[in-house]
């Protein structure tokens, strides 16, 4: 509170999934209602059953969205498997691929193999019972990288978002 009212702060960072605090928190319709529903799914646990932390999410940060400085969330996770990202990963990712029309939207295992790799990523750490979806998931997730950028900066948000789902993919690469 201090930090943000007396120092002109206006975003708190969590170290939780990446597409859902950014992506999700932006297109997210700020009431109370969907805030706290929001945080719940999106904030890991960690964080949001601490005692500590009841007030600022659930009264704090929804109160700030009537002033004229908000309190922003962002995260900073390579995981990206809550509720948000669970839900709607897949579906905005392709959707980006399809618009910047990347050549593996044409690969007749775009919609049978590539796609449900992305699925595949919420589910991590169960995401490697089967042992060559790491070089899968490694292959593709490069190869939609390299062609975001023939468009895209290296820092546009879905070139991160791909940078995110490479180091999280890696993370687990000798789990088998």
């Amino acid at each position: 509170k201090y930090l943000h009212e007396v120092k002109g702060f206006n975003v708190l960072a969590f170290e939780s999934d990446f597409f859902a605090l950014n992506e999700g928190w932006e297109n997210l319709d700020k009431n109370s209602n969907d805030i706290d529903s929001f945080i719940r799914g999106n904030i890991f646990p960690l964080w949001t059953a601490c005692d500590g932390c009841q007030e600022l999410f659930f009264n704090y940060i929804p109160v700030t969205f009537s002033t004229e400085n908000p309190l922003q969330l962002s995260g900073f996770d390579s995981q990206l498997f809550l509720n948000h990202s669970y839900y709607l990963l897949r579906e905005k990712l392709d959707s980006v691929m399809r618009h910047y029309k990347l050549p593996i939207v044409q690969d007749e295992k775009y919609n049978s193999e590539i796609l449900p790799l992305i699925d595949s990523t919420t589910g991590w750490p169960n995401h490697y019972a089967d042992s060559n979806l790491y070089y899968k998931c490694d292959f593709y997730f490069r190869q939609i990288r390299t062609e975001m950028l023939t468009t895209l900066k290296m820092d546009d948000f879905w070139v991160l978002i791909m940078d995110n789902l490479v180091a999280a993919n890696q993370q687990f690469k000798d789990i088998d």
